[in-house]
């Protein structure tokens, strides 16, 4: 996933705490509908998953994001509620050692 960071490839210590990963399932025949909330809340961000799920009515879609403020998890999450119909959304860190970075 490409981030923003300090030299030699590795993230700051607010970069680490804004690092997620966001998944969460739409209805079949997504498109770019969620770009505009994701522009807002994230400085960077990348589609690394698309999964079918529930006899594929449905797609489960992981991001990898780079949040602009690590406080602004409830506000995005809601707006990508509005957008994807109430289903299921989950945020969470990224388990990934900066030496891996």
């Amino acid at each position: 996933m490409p981030c923003g960071g300090e030299s030699e490839g590795r993230l700051s210590a607010h970069d680490i705490h804004a690092v997620r990963i966001l998944p969460f399932v739409v209805i079949r025949g997504y498109t770019d509908v969620f770009e505009p909330i994701l522009k807002e809340y994230a400085s960077e961000w990348e589609l690394t998953t698309v999964k079918t799920t529930n006899m594929g009515s449905l797609f489960r879609l992981t991001y990898d994001l780079n949040l602009r403020s690590a406080g602004s998890e409830k506000e995005m999450i809601d707006k990508l509620r509005c957008r994807n119909g109430n289903l299921e959304i989950t945020i969470s860190r990224q388990e990934t050692a900066i030496s891996e970075l």
